[in-house]
């Protein structure tokens, strides 16, 4: 995960500090070209440290709304991975709850994630829809794809489907997956946009207290 990455990160940081301070006085050079390997490491953890800040609550879904969020998401992660990720917005954006935004994000983050370790694909389309009464999400992927039965199966948990399942489900909501070989995954999510109060505060407890790793 990142929160590891970043540990072992810092940790080689402190480590050569010391290696730097014991040959400082006995070789210049050797002193010198590792604080410039520290440097680079250094801007390494605080990218990563950056990106776990940012997924401990996406702040800009407050400033930008949903179909922006996701877009600068998306932008990201295709600046990042150099995958070919394209995104449309459906009908007029409607006022939601933040439970829903948030879980909409998170399933986003999650399948993208997922996608890109197990999926090998090479291009994504997201299509966020705004219909009467429901907010829909769809993901597919040019990806080797694998008969459903099996992703439910042997890989429920590796491909996060719980997760996103749960999130959809605590919201009203359906979750659907369809994949064959050769033909990548799509992923289908409806969420109604009329929640009861009662189960909005519990379920935003749920979806805004995840890290979820984003992109690699």
């Amino acid at each position: 995960t990142k929160n590891k990455d970043t540990g072992q990160t810092l940790t080689a940081i402190g480590l050569g500090l010391r290696g730097v301070a014991s040959s400082l006085e006995s070789d210049t050079n050797k002193a010198a070209h590792n604080l410039l390997q520290l440097e680079a490491l250094s801007a390494t953890a605080l990218d990563e440290l950056q990106r776990i800040i940012a997924n401990l609550r996406p702040a800009h879904l407050d400033d930008l709304g949903l179909p922006a969020a996701l877009r600068w998401y998306l932008n990201d992660t295709q600046n990042r991975t150099e995958l070919d990720i394209n995104f449309r917005v459906d009908g007029d954006e409607e006022p939601l709850p933040d439970a829903v935004k948030i879980a909409i994000y998170r399933i986003v983050q999650e399948a993208i994630t997922n996608k890109i370790k197990h999926a090998e694909a090479n291009a994504f389309n997201v299509v966020l829809s705004y219909g009467k009464e429901n907010v829909e999400l769809w993901i597919d992927d040019d990806g080797k794809g694998m008969e459903i039965n099996q992703i439910e199966r042997e890989d429920r948990q590796s491909w996060g489907l719980l997760g996103m399942r749960e999130r959809a489900s605590l919201l009203n909501g359906k979750f659907l997956m369809d994949s064959e070989l050769e033909k990548g995954v799509t992923i289908h999510v409806t969420i109604p946009y009329q929640q009861p109060e009662e189960d909005l505060d519990q379920t935003l407890e749920v979806t805004d207290d995840d890290t979820i790793s984003v992109g690699g």
